[in-house]
């Protein structure tokens, strides 16, 4: 994990290695309100707590970044990399995620039971591949397309009007989620997938995806 000195001033650059922004020394809460930092280069930066709201974060890159308890209300996250990202705790609600790469990012409870906030998130075309949303806040998020294979979803909390449409959910682990009716029109769905205790994926017309067509490519994936 990147961290800074706090003593010196910090410059934010962007992905071909323009400085964009300079913050002065001594400050210990990052306020981002609504800056635009499209294309910026956070990879491995320590940014717990940081504040996002209504930032302009296209394309930026977050890998492997410390954002727990971060906050990136109404923020723009549209094909941002946030690959093995560490979210605990954060704030996202009524973000814009279409096509953000989320792979492996840790988006569960945090260590003092706080939950990562995805409500009404538009997440649509996500790649959440082998990411960690145990107990995540998914309220009217919008997942249409996602690609959630290998996921953990268990505990996960969501409703009639969470959009699962098309989703890819093949391994991905639903027990003990919480769906009460969420839309899951045309997601695809394995043996390997595991739901909650007697759901009916064919009832919510889900499309079953044989193992030898997808279940095992999932798995290789995963463990890349």
């Amino acid at each position: 994990m990147r961290g800074r000195d706090t003593e010196q001033p910090w410059e934010i650059r962007n992905l071909a290695g323009a400085v964009i922004l300079v913050v002065p020394p001594l400050v210990d809460r990052l306020d981002f309100d609504s800056k635009d930092l499209h294309e910026v280069d956070f990879e491995q930066a320590y940014l717990s707590g940081a504040c996002f709201d209504d930032a302009c974060l296209k394309g930026a890159n977050f890998h492997c970044a410390d954002l727990c308890w971060a906050r990136f209300f109404r923020s723009d996250l549209e094909s941002a990399f946030l690959e093995e990202a560490d979210l605990r705790g954060a704030v996202l609600e009524e973000a814009i995620l279409r096509s953000a790469n989320l792979r492996r990012a840790r988006l569960c409870i945090d260590n003092l039971s706080g939950a990562t906030n995805l409500v009404k998130a538009d997440c649509q075309s996500c790649d959440f591949l082998g990411t960690d949303l145990r107990g995540a806040r998914l309220t009217k998020a919008i997942l249409r397309n996602a690609i959630l294979v290998g996921a953990d979803l268990s505990a996960a909390p969501f409703d009639r009007i969470t959009d699962l449409t098309d989703a890819n959910l093949i391994g991905a682990d639903l027990s003990d989620a919480r769906l009460d009716g969420a839309i899951l029109k045309g997601a695809k769905y394995s043996s390997q997938t595991k739901f909650p205790a007697g759901f009916d994926p064919e009832k919510s017309r889900m499309q079953y995806s044989p193992e030898d067509e997808s279940g095992g490519v999932a798995k290789e994936r995963i463990e890349e």
